[in-house]
């Protein structure tokens, strides 16, 4: 099973604690920048209003260590992940792609929900998707109820923006058959 997951505005909702906390663990050398940038609301002006909104989470847009800001947190989520049983992922910016058995799903489901409050990375399930035999999506739609698309290799869907479908992607159906005789050999 391949799901992929969306977090909701997750530059801008990750963890500022979170990030300066690791980023002084992770990275010394940088923390003072981080530090001086984030330890305190950040002043955000509206476009046409004299109005100024205090921001006090997540990294700003723009910022050019925003990405390594958001990658602190999600880093911590990554770890939280190692917990899942044959979990493979690969994380590009914001986007998580997984691949698991259908076995795996509740737990994964359990991390992602888990950490939402501490790390403010919060799972769109609406701009989330799974992609699967059509056989198997009964079962994911069980365990991961109100994703955004359920989709078999042979639907129009995308994997980060690319479109993908049985006419031109033979090879995800021919990864998904081997991955679940895999996994079923595993059991």
């Amino acid at each position: 099973m391949l799901l992929k997951i969306d977090f909701a505005n997750a530059f801008n909702n990750c963890s500022r604690k979170v990030f300066l906390r690791e980023g002084a663990s992770v990275t010394p050398h940088l923390y003072q920048f981080l530090k001086s940038a984030y330890l305190h609301p950040s002043s955000l002006f509206l476009h046409d209003s004299a109005e100024v909104v205090l921001s006090d989470e997540g990294a700003q847009q723009g910022d050019p260590v925003g990405p390594l800001a958001f990658a602190l947190v999600s880093a911590m989520l990554d770890r939280e992940l190692d917990s899942v049983p044959e979990l493979s992922r690969v994380w590009i910016y914001d986007d998580l792609t997984c691949v698991c058995p259908i076995s795996s799903l509740g737990a994964l489901r359990n991390v992602l929900q888990g950490h939402e409050t501490d790390l403010g990375l919060v799972w769109n399930k609406a701009k989330s998707a799974a992609v699967g035999h059509a056989e198997d999506l009964d079962a994911v739609r069980e365990a991961c109820p109100n994703l955004g698309d359920y989709y078999t290799p042979d639907d129009n869907w995308s994997l980060l923006g690319v479109p993908m479908n049985g006419r031109r992607d033979d090879a995800l159906k021919l990864f998904l058959d081997e991955s679940k005789t895999q996994l079923a050999s595993l059991s």
